[in-house]
């Protein structure tokens, strides 16, 4: 039983991961369809909004519930400290990791939007 558990933790680690891409590079998706734009801008705005204010994301209690469930040790704070961190070989606190990760989304973002619109003739 336990092994459900770790398989939907793995899931909801991957829908995180998903989501963390769609925020970052969602704003490309305009390029194929305008209307992308409603589905990027919400996640976008969710993604600055949990980083900037130290919000909780809800899929990491469910992620570390999950492990726990199924046998596995519950990591501590939150996922990009968890996973991001050692991968960047980043040794920045939590909250300044989510503060950096925040601002680093939105300028992106707008960088990506305002070249989008420019391409387009600027109207």
């Amino acid at each position: 039983m336990k092994i459900i558990y770790r398989a939907a933790a793995q899931l909801v680690l991957l829908l995180h991961i998903l989501f963390s891409l769609v925020a970052m590079f969602g704003g490309f998706g305009l390029l194929i369809d305008m209307s992308w734009m409603w589905i990027h801008l919400p996640v976008l705005i969710w993604a600055v909004a949990v980083n900037l204010f130290s919000w909780t994301c809800p899929l990491t209690p469910l992620e570390k519930r999950l492990w726990r469930t199924g046998g596995s040790e519950e990591y501590e704070g939150g996922f990009l400290v968890h996973y991001l961190g050692p991968l960047l070989n980043l040794d920045s606190s939590s909250r300044e990791l989510e503060v950096q990760t925040g601002t680093v989304l939105l300028i992106w973002n707008m960088l990506v939007y305002v070249g989008i619109w420019l391409s387009m003739g600027g109207h």
